[in-house]
């Protein structure tokens, strides 16, 4: 028994005679308890042999708290943890009870649990004993006549063991008999406890195994009426529900109910659950490309392990740290932190050899080895790796399967025999589909794709390569937003590299594959963006579907706005709990995140659809990776020219960037009315619109945006005279408050209605509600743009009172103006992990709905910034700048957004030829 908890009974007392003034209410006391060897009906904690028992207690500060275990009350003392006191409390020989008492201001609560001591039964204690020397034989003997004993508790006991023995050999189906028998018993005897062990053992072998995740999900849900009896029981859960998510590829409930099982065993001390928890949220992380996260928790678990455990327990985590590493590497996401999973493999295999209570599966490791062998090009170390595999002779779990099967495939592929490699992937493509493994799933799908590709099938690897993204796409999806869609999509990139690269081989033969390249290199780049692009696909849900996620939306704008007033209400607190509000409402911000992720998952609002075409007169300029080095791509409205650039290094001279991305296309750019960029990743991350051309800066050329491959939405309706200006709104940057008066007063000059909200007057409610009321046409911020986070969700806008404009709440607008500005520093900044597009405020904006923004890449200086706006809004542009350019201005600047920035950002150039004029670039959809 690992430790067994049970929560609080609450008894007020002191209640006497009615009184004009009300008894004092008894404080807040949770006590959840631990270490029990087992927690009958009742409930009853069986007690351990050495009688301790861990106690975590929660109660205010204040109060007056103390622990009964059979002697005089002694104050409860251990070690902090999540906001309580972690004790261990011996109990005294005799002791009927434990009692936790909390008292403060004459009145109390308390908290009782019965105890009791274990039946000896020591035929059970040495069939236990034999199994964790590993001397299967001699336990089943000791535990075959106790599977016939008259007592329930004894046979029930001997079947659990019995069935572990089972399990250990690979008797599967004999293993599942002991278990149904034993929980049968379990629940008749009245064994809490026992019936939650063996049911996490059945659920275990029902996904792990079986891969029957329904089934694994029943035998949690039967437990539930138990929770209340066994609380340990809803620590532990979480983690076995986890592992059935993990099965089914969803990552969003994978990271949310191991993160809950860690927090929760930690609470209690149970360290064998949390070591387990914590490795399966490393393992979750290193899927969404966060390796040196993943490899930092490896390293903690390794050392955390005590001298003396279990090998097979050392081995299946050097196991699970190599499966890490080796699809971290498979998927080009391989840095230095990374460790090589081959002798991670090797050293988990030398310790399989000893005896184990639970021996790992070495066939499932030898796999593990040959695909990290296969992927470092020694495919014959390989082949000898996976007979061994096959000599081992055990049936492989589903999951196991589809392994061995894409390993059977690329090493079939690696030796230039695609053909043979099909039916491989064919039959992983099958499995997986049946037993809902996204990632095989994506596996087959590509590996087809690249045999048909070997084969020269053209037409059957274009569907293929097209199948695989779209696989993609669907299980990207089930990666939570904030922790690491950015990072998961950049894994998998090579699939699109693939893709493109067999295009522009097709379009030597065929001219018009060169446009369906470029459409999958736009496509590739956009897919975290256009997941978020839910807004017009909301009408084409069914009503039921419509009004749920209406009532999600609305329960986060309402949450939301409650956290920023309390957050408001902050500054009437004593300076000791500001810290503790301040992490408390970090807290609730990752919570409402959730629940809006949540949301949006249920709406299940794909997109597919694709890159906007060029409007007459428009070059769109598109680079994606390849397999050697970069491609690019012109796209107009009448077709589209590839170019392969080689290698690009992004750190590179502008001159040569200018030469080697824009030359190829001197003739396009010469013909052009504006230009529009679709870089992919690092590269969009240049001041491509800067990039010499010809002998000055791209924009002297033509106006130049950046696009994020939005489809385009029809216009609202909006009063192009409309404003609303937001400045300096923590009343800390007085050039921000300056500049946000001054560009008022400009258009309150040109006859615009303005809504102007200052300082304290820019709260979260006060800038939603005038963001979002019908026909405002224009927001101006100015102020700070801070940018935090995994996927940029993070970053928001600093309101009045400690509020904030997230990127979440952006998203979760009804509406937003057509037009944008965000004067402040790094608004238009993405995460630098991102290999893809990347979300940052003003792709958040351009996501909501807003045709143009106007951001800045990075921190800008106030002045620069404060300048480029006079200039920009057509108002005065300060005295060494001299006149502002003609074509800004704010009618000619909300119609031609990068034309006006372009327009200001030259004459800052020949103003302040050193200055960073580059830093604020026009954002399209």
């Amino acid at each position: 028994m690992r430790a067994a908890a049970l929560t609080l009974a609450l008894l007020g007392l002191g209640c006497g005679e009615a009184e004009e003034t009300a008894a004092p209410a008894p404080p807040p006391l949770t006590v959840e308890l631990a270490g029990c060897a087992a927690v009958r009906a009742g409930p009853v904690c069986e007690l351990p042999r050495d009688r301790v028992v861990r106690l975590w207690i929660q109660a205010p500060r204040d109060a007056a708290v103390t622990v009964t275990a059979g002697g005089p009350a002694v104050p409860a003392r251990g070690a902090e943890v999540q906001g309580g006191v972690l004790a261990r409390v011996r109990v005294e020989d005799g002791a009927r009870s434990v009692i936790v008492t909390a008292a403060r201001a004459g009145a109390q609560a308390t908290f009782r649990l019965d105890v009791d001591a274990p039946e000896a039964i020591p035929a059970l204690e040495r069939a236990e004993a034999l199994r964790q020397a590993g001397r299967f034989d001699e336990a089943e003997a000791e535990l075959e006549p106790l599977g016939r004993d008259p007592r329930p508790s004894v046979r029930s006991q001997a079947r659990r063991k019995l069935a572990r023995l089972a399990r250990a050999r690979g008797q599967t189906a004999r293993a599942v008999e002991l278990l149904v028998d034993a929980i049968r018993e379990d629940r008749e005897d009245g064994r809490i406890s026992d019936e939650f062990k063996d049911r996490f053992t059945l659920a275990y072998i029902r996904v792990q195994v079986e891969h029957r995740l329904e089934e694994a999900r029943r035998e949690l849900d039967a437990l539930l009426p138990l929770a209340p009896a066994y609380p340990e029981g809803g620590a532990i859960a979480p983690y076995f529900r986890g592992l059935a998510a993990a099965e089914a590829g969803d990552m969003r409930a994978t990271l949310r109910l191991f993160r809950e099982a860690a927090e929760r065993t930690a609470r209690l001390g149970i360290d064998d659950y949390r070591r387990d928890a914590v490795e399966r949220v490393a393992q979750t992380l290193g899927a969404l490309g966060r390796n040196a996260e993943a490899v930092a928790l490896f390293r903690e678990i390794e050392a955390e392990l005590p001298a003396d455990a279990d090998p097979c327990r050392r081995a299946l985590l050097l196991n699970n740290a190599g499966w890490f590493a080796l699809r971290a590497a498979g998927a080009g996401a391989g840095d230095g932190a990374l460790p090589d999973p081959a002798p991670l493999f090797d050293e988990a295999l030398s310790l399989a050899q000893r005896p184990c209570v639970e021996p790992i599966d070495r066939p499932h490791v030898l796999i593990n080895l040959a695909l990290a062998l296969v992927e470092r090009g020694r495919v014959a170390e390989a082949e000898r790796r996976l007979a061994e595999a096959r000599r081992a002779g055990s049936s492989l779990s589903p999951r196991v399967e589809a392994w061995r099967l894409l390993l059977e495939g690329r090493i079939a592929l690696a030796g230039g025999r695609a053909a043979q490699a099909l039916p491989w992937f064919d039959r992983l493509s099958r499995l997986a589909r049946d037993a809902a493994f996204p990632e095989a799933q994506f596996e087959g799908a590509l590996g087809r794709a690249e045999a048909e590709d070997a084969l020269g099938r053209a037409a059957a690897a274009g569907a293929s390569y097209a199948r695989a993204e779209e696989l993609l796409a669907a299980w990207s999806r089930s990666v939570p937003l904030g922790e690491g869609r950015d990072t998961f999509l950049g894994r998998y990139e090579r699939c699109a590299r693939l893709h493109v690269d067999f295009l522009l081989r097709e379009a030597r033969r065929s001219p018009g594959a060169a446009a369906k390249a470029a459409q999958v290199a736009r496509r590739s780049r956009a897919r975290l963006l256009s997941s978020l692009d839910w807004a017009d696909r909301v009408g084409a849900l069914a009503p039921d579907a419509r009004a749920r996620w209406e009532a999600a939306l609305a329960a986060y704008r309402d949450a939301r706005a409650a956290l920023d007033a309390r957050t408001a209400a902050d500054w009437g607190l004593p300076k000791e709990r500001h810290a503790a509000a301040a992490q408390a409402r970090a807290v609730e911000h990752v919570r409402l995140r959730g629940a809006l992720d949540d949301a949006l998952a249920r709406l299940e609002l794909g997109s597919r659809a694709e890159p906007p075409s060029p409007a007459d007169g428009e070059l769109v300029l598109a680079y994606h990776p390849v397999r050697e080095g970069w491609a690019a791509f012109a796209v107009t409205g009448e077709g589209a020219r590839a170019v392969a650039l080689g290698p690009v290094d992004p750190r590179a001279a502008p001159a040569r960037l200018g030469a080697q991305l824009l030359g190829p296309f001197a003739e396009e750019i010469g013909r052009a009315r504006r230009l529009r960029f679709a870089a992919y990743g690092p590269l969009d991350r240049l001041d491509l619109h800067a990039l010499p051309h010809a002998g000055q800066p791209l924009l002297a050329r033509v106006p130049a945006a950046y696009g994020l491959d939005l489809p385009p939405r029809p216009a609202a309706p909006a009063s192009p005279r409309s404003a609303v200006v937001v400045g300096d709104p923590r009343g800390d940057l007085p050039a921000a408050r300056a500049e946000a008066a001054a560009r008022a007063a400009d258009l309150a000059r040109r006859g615009w209605a303005v809504e102007h909200l200052a300082g304290q007057a820019a709260t979260h409610d006060a800038v939603r509600a005038a963001v979002e009321r019908p026909g405002v046409s224009l927001l101006h911020y100015a102020g700070h743009g801070v940018f935090e986070g995994r996927d940029g969700f993070r970053s928001g806008l600093p309101l009045a009172g400690g509020g904030w404009l997230t990127v979440g709440d952006v998203l979760a607008l009804e509406r937003v103006p057509p037009v944008v500005v965000l004067s402040g520093c790094d608004t238009a900044r993405t995460a630098e992990l991102a290999r893809a597009e990347g979300l940052g405020l003003a792709q958040a904006f351009a996501a909501a709905g807003a045709s143009a923004v106007v951001a800045a890449a990075r921190p800008v200086r106030d002045a620069l910034a404060a300048e480029l706006m006079a200039a920009l809004y057509g108002g005065p542009a300060g005295a060494a700048s001299g006149p502002p350019p003609e074509r800004a201005g704010p009618r000619l600047f909300v119609d031609d957004v990068p034309a006006a920035l372009g327009a200001v950002e030259l004459h800052l150039l020949r103003a302040h030829p050193e200055g960073d004029w580059t830093s604020f670039r026009a954002i399209v959809r």
